[in-house]
C-alpha cells in the first residue's frame, strides 16, 4: 500500500518526509541541556621528588640538563664533522622524545632540523609500539631481521654475521624506517 502511494503521489510523500524532518529538527533544538551528560575532562598533575619545589624551579633544572645534553651532542657532531652533513636533520627517539616541545628545543640548540621518530608500517600490535619510546628497539629489531634473515645459527660464520656493517648506507637504511 505504501509503495503504491509513493508511486502514485510522489509529492505527497516528499512533503510528508519534509514535515517529519522539520518536526525532528524542532524537537532537537527544544531539548533542554539538563538531559546532556555532565563531562569532566581529564587533567594531569605533575608531581616531583623536589619537595616544595615550584614548577619554575623544576623547569629550570630540566632546562639546565637539556642544555648540557644537547651541548654535548653538538660538540660530538662538530668533532665528527657531521654538523654540516645532516640535510635530513636529527631524529629524536626514546621516552625523552615525548617531552613537550623537545623538538623545538633541540632544533634551537643543535641548529638543525629535528623530528620525533616513531616506528611506522608495522602490523599486529602496532598501536602499542608506534611510539617514540619504542623507536630504537623496533628499528634495531627490524634491521636485524632484514640483515640476518639468512645468517647461520652458530659457529664462526655466525660471529661474522653479527658484525655491524661499516658502510655509510647503514644509517640511511636504519633511519629509513622512521
Amino acid at each position: 500500500m505504501l509503495a503504491r502511494l509513493s508511486v502514485k503521489k510522489p509529492y505527497t510523500v516528499i512533503v510528508g518526509v519534509i514535515i517529519v524532518l522539520i518536526m525532528g529538527y524542532m524537537a532537537f533544538t527544544k531539548l533542554s541541556t539538563d538531559l546532556l551528560p555532565s563531562m569532566n575532562l581529564p587533567y594531569a598533575i605533575v608531581m616531583t621528588t623536589y619537595v616544595g619545589a615550584t614548577p619554575e624551579e623544576v623547569e629550570e633544572v630540566v632546562k639546565a640538563r637539556l642544555d648540557e645534553i644537547f651541548g654535548e651532542i653538538r660538540k660530538k657532531l662538530k668533532s665528527a664533522k657531521y654538523d654540516q652533513r645532516l640535510p635530513e636533520g636529527i631524529i629524536l627517539v626514546g621516552g625523552g622524545a615525548k617531552m613537550r616541545d623537545i623538538d623545538l628545543f633541540a632544533k634551537k640548540s643543535l641548529e638543525a632540523a629535528v623530528k620525533i621518530g616513531t616506528p611506522q608500517g608495522l602490523g599486529g600490535v602496532a598501536d602499542a609500539i608506534e611510539k617514540p619510546e619504542f623507536a630504537t628497539a623496533v628499528g634495531l629489531a627490524m634491521f636485524a631481521a632484514e640483515e640476518s634473515q639468512y645468517a647461520p645459527v652458530g659457529g664462526k660464520k655466525a660471529k661474522k654475521a653479527l658484525k655491524m656493517p661499516k658502510t655509510p648506507g647503514f644509517l640511511k637504511k636504519l633511519f629509513s624506517k622512521f
